[in-house]
């Protein structure tokens, strides 16, 4: 995909601000930088005439108005900081859960290699039985007894 004129100049004109491209095939929908004035979140959205209307008289965004354009400096601040309250804890969280994940995945790989060193013993073992090597040890089979459990007189009381 090649990078049009259109899109060199958007770039430039964005002073050094992150440019989002439109995909192939999105040229009838115009998407137009919006932001809240009570928090400095910016937005992209459509930016038709009456898409503007809408969203600047707050009928869509949950009866928020959006001033169209870009958050000024002290908005946008304003709003990282806030992002920053709202993400930090959960990025924290998130880092000693992937720490967690990555202990209990060792711990699991651990006792796979254990395993298989046991199973890898025990057929090397019976390789050498079977070569008649090593004599076979005599395996005692003990038979288990089922034991009835004894009936309560209140199970008794349920069948009169």
């Amino acid at each position: 995909m090649s990078i049009t004129e259109r899109e060199v100049e958007q770039a430039k004109a964005s002073g050094g601000r992150t440019v989002q491209l439109d995909p192939p095939g999105t040229e009838s929908l115009r998407l137009g930088p919006y932001h809240d004035p009570v928090t400095g979140q910016e937005f992209r959205l459509p930016a038709s005439p009456s898409h503007i209307m809408w969203y600047m008289t707050g009928r869509k965004h949950g009866n928020k108005p959006l001033m169209y354009g870009y958050a000024s400096e002290e908005l946008r601040a304003k709003w990282l900081e806030t992002k920053k309250n709202l993400v930090g804890p959960e990025q924290g969280y998130m880092r000693e859960v992937k720490e967690k994940l990555a202990e209990a995945e060792a711990d699991a790989t651990n006792q796979l290699l254990v395993v298989v060193q046991q199973l890898q013993k025990q057929v090397s073992e019976l390789q050498a039985q079977m070569s008649g090597v090593v004599p076979a040890q005599e395996r005692t089979v003990v038979e288990e007894k089922e034991e009835e459990a004894p009936i309560e007189p209140k199970q008794l009381a349920l069948f009169d």
